[in-house]
């Protein structure tokens, strides 16, 4: 989850409160980063192929 760093202090005490509220049922919580960006997508090239993400591997 991405969180402005203006409000992260607001979502890190929301995150606390759920750890507390979710412990009894099973819950854990694990707050952690902050990590670099990452692209879930994969781009396409426009000749309609697979793009650089289906390239790797090959070779």
């Amino acid at each position: 989850m991405l969180v402005a760093r203006r409000r992260f202090d607001e979502f890190r005490r929301a995150a606390e409160r759920l750890a507390e509220e979710g412990a009894p049922r099973g819950f854990r919580f694990e707050l952690t980063g902050p990590w670099p960006a990452y692209n879930f997508a994969r781009e396409e090239n426009t000749e309609g192929g697979k793009g650089e993400e289906g390239e790797r591997g090959k070779g």
